[in-house]
């Protein structure tokens, strides 16, 4: 279980490296990244309709569109999805299905290592799965994100 809701949310530098890649789905948050005013990555989160509006700027809502999306987002903003979001991504537009798994369970049923898969959904006899073991799945989800934006910045 999630410790609290921003742990839904991919990291900063994921969501940097798929903006570079064309992701432009409407996300419930985005990070503000201002590198001259405020050097911070602050996570803004919206769980209604309303805009993310950081306070600083609510005298330009235009610049601010509901949906959060990068095409959308005034430079300083980059989309936030979550893992969900951006696995559903790299799903329908590019054909590859990533899945953290459990590789190891105790005598009491308890996972205690997990690993991931990739694979492409137009090709499903090309699998490619992760040696290592990660002790959470959170280590493994990660992991398998940053190696789907690995595969797709090849391309």
């Amino acid at each position: 279980m999630e410790d609290n809701i921003e742990d839904q949310f991919i990291p900063f530098k994921e969501a940097k490296n798929l903006k570079k890649l064309g992701f432009n789905m409407q996300t419930f948050g985005v990070f503000e990244h201002n590198k001259l005013g405020n050097p911070k990555v602050i996570l803004h989160v919206s769980y209604t309709d309303n805009p993310v509006i950081p306070e600083e700027h609510k005298d330009r809502p235009a610049m601010f569109k509901v949906d959060n999306r990068n095409s959308s987002n005034p430079q300083f903003l980059i989309s936030a999805p979550t893992y969900q979001q951006a696995f559903e991504w790299f799903r329908t537009e590019h054909g590859l299905i990533g899945d953290p798994i459990p590789l190891g369970t105790s005598y009491a049923g308890t996972t205690y290592w997990y690993g991931w898969g990739i694979c492409s959904s137009i090709n499903s006899d090309n699998w490619e799965n992760e040696g290592d073991s990660f002790s959470t799945y959170k280590e493994a989800r990660l992991d398998c994100l940053s190696k789907l934006i690995k595969i797709v910045k090849k391309y």
